[in-house]
């Protein structure tokens, strides 16, 4: 199981996660937090098929750690263990840009473009889809066939924690 705290671990007291879960009825990347009774699925590639989880704007939000945090926290490694959630779109240019980056700063040859466009098409289960900011919820929305995020993430949680979480995904 692989860990990365988010960008806006402070805001959450430490104790919100993002979890890769690999077993037999528990695939998938999760946000998880101590307090909440249920995690909250991001996408899981079991048979299922749950995704897209992220657009850019909340995959760019969730990039830098904040001092001191545990798990990932390098901004590329982050970025990377992101990516499969991803299925925007409309990614801006720069993403190819800071895909590009990520993989060579993990080891892949400089020139990483054509594979960096390749990644940001979004996971082959279900590929990229248009997402919308709705601001009477405050959550980006997105309505692709398998996609998790039709209801705003956290939709069932306390209101304090509701805020929280959309605060971390939220680009500053």
């Amino acid at each position: 199981m692989a860990h990365v705290h988010g960008a806006a671990d402070r805001r959450l007291r430490d104790r919100r996660a993002l979890q890769q879960r690999r077993g037999v009825h528990d695939d998938g990347l999760f946000l998880t937090h101590s307090d909440w009774s249920q995690d909250l699925v991001l996408a899981s590639d079991d048979q299922d098929r749950v995704g897209p989880g992220l657009c850019w704007p909340e995959l760019a939000a969730l990039l830098e750690a904040p001092a001191g945090a545990a798990g990932v926290t390098d901004p590329h490694a982050r970025l990377l263990l992101l990516l499969p959630v991803l299925g925007d779109a409309a990614v801006p240019e720069e993403a190819v840009g800071a895909v590009a980056e990520a993989l060579a700063a993990e080891g892949a040859p400089e020139a990483s473009e054509a594979l960096a466009r390749r990644l940001l098409q979004g996971h082959p289960m279900w590929g990229a889809e248009d997402w919308w900011f709705d601001d009477d919820e405050q959550s980006w929305l997105c309505c692709g066939d398998h996609s998790p995020r039709k209801v705003p993430l956290g939709d069932h949680l306390p209101p304090r924690q509701r805020a929280a979480l959309e605060a971390c995904l939220t680009p500053r």
